[in-house]
């Protein structure tokens, strides 16, 4: 399932390009998660840090969209993005953010096909890393992003995926070395948080973006707290 992001103040192209979307997906049988947002505030405060990837209009209300990429920039360097413009001139300053690619306005079908395939290539490269984990049924590559959190109880993990669970034999603290460059945090003795997918924070702790809830214990709170800001803050 590819996370796609399309940022347009234009209901009518938010439309056209959705409608487009669906299109793509039952022609070439890709799954798309798709959130239309018409404000660049609204991408940053919520599904930047999920995006696979972004369609985003340059010419918008508030913060403009090379502004919006900007701050992606500095917390997701390699998220495609594919600027949408009726005014070509923009591409060189695009370059300078290191937009993936433009489509111009009017947005045609042909044209967006094709924009939408390179971008996807895209998208895959910049998924590719992963981790393996040995189960009872043999040998899994699993992308770190699909992780939930990891959880360790009487030295067996288990890894809480986006669709489902593994389990496997293993050391929790050998996993968070290898993932502590992945937006990874230790809330406690048990939970290993992929930060992408904390929603927020409740009475029992963190809340996850399906609406799980993991215990920060007493020792670990400032500097999950602390991880957990500025993973986030990297977004605005």
């Amino acid at each position: 399932m590819i996370e796609l992001a399309i940022v347009e103040d234009d209901e009518a192209q938010a439309w056209l390009l959705r409608r487009y979307v669906d299109r793509y997906a039952a022609d070439h049988g890709v799954g798309f998660d798709v959130s239309v947002h018409r404000t660049a505030e609204d991408l940053l405060d919520g599904r930047a840090k999920a995006a696979d990837l972004v369609f985003m209009d340059i010419q918008l209300p508030g913060i403009d969209g090379m502004e919006a990429v900007r701050r992606i920039r500095r917390r997701r360097a390699d998220v495609p993005v594919v600027f949408i413009t009726s005014l070509a001139q923009y591409a060189i300053e695009g370059y300078r953010v290191h937009a993936l690619d433009f489509v111009v306005k009017p947005v045609s079908y042909s044209n967006f096909e094709f924009k939408m395939t390179r971008a996807l290539r895209a998208v895959r490269r910049e998924r590719g890393a992963g981790i393996s984990v040995r189960a009872d049924d043999g040998l899994h590559v699993v992308e770190t992003r699909d992780i939930r959190y990891i959880e360790v109880r009487n030295h067996e993990l288990t890894y809480h995926l986006t669709d489902g669970e593994l389990r496997s034999r293993g050391s929790v603290a050998e996993r968070e070395r290898e993932l502590k460059d992945a937006g990874f945090v230790r809330c406690n003795v048990c939970y290993l948080v992929n930060m992408r997918h904390v929603a927020g924070f409740g009475d029992e702790g963190l809340v996850l973006d399906d609406g799980t809830a993991l215990a920060v214990s007493r020792a670990r709170r400032r500097a999950t707290m602390e991880a957990i800001a500025r993973y986030m803050g990297g977004m605005r």
